[in-house]
């Protein structure tokens, strides 16, 4: 199976903010696993960007984990991972096709809050 994936009209980090903003008001909890751009940040690393191969280097990727979330805030869900990616100023949303056979993608992708919640993440985006 295929990742989802979609251009976004707006910064690694906003994307990534916006996400966590919407998902939570559907219920979600959504945790930033990892970031690129802090990772090199705490390893005191030079860019190794095969895009730039140099410190001006404004790519990022951002990896959230998202699970939904009972009212009293126990997990509901498996977590499904969202990533997003940027390159010299293009921002890219997608689904990543994990392990797992594509029927269980289709239901972790499929719970109508997390679909409802990355609409309005996509329409927010592609309004800015």
């Amino acid at each position: 199976m295929s990742d989802f994936e979609i251009r976004l009209n707006c910064s690694c980090e906003d994307a990534a903010r916006l996400t966590g903003e919407t998902l939570a008001r559907h219920c979600f909890k959504v945790v930033r696993t990892f970031d690129l751009r802090d990772a090199m940040r705490v390893q005191g690393t030079l860019c190794q960007c095969p895009y730039h191969g140099s410190e001006t280097c404004t790519c990022n990727h951002i990896v959230l984990s998202v699970w939904q979330t009972t009212e009293s805030g126990q997990p509901a869900s498996p977590p499904t991972q969202i990533l997003i990616s940027s390159h010299q100023g293009d921002t890219w949303f997608s689904l990543p096709a994990l392990a797992g056979s594509p029927v269980e993608f289709q239901e972790r992708i499929n719970s109508p809050g997390l679909l409802r919640g990355l609409a309005e993440v996509l329409h927010t985006a592609a309004s800015a």
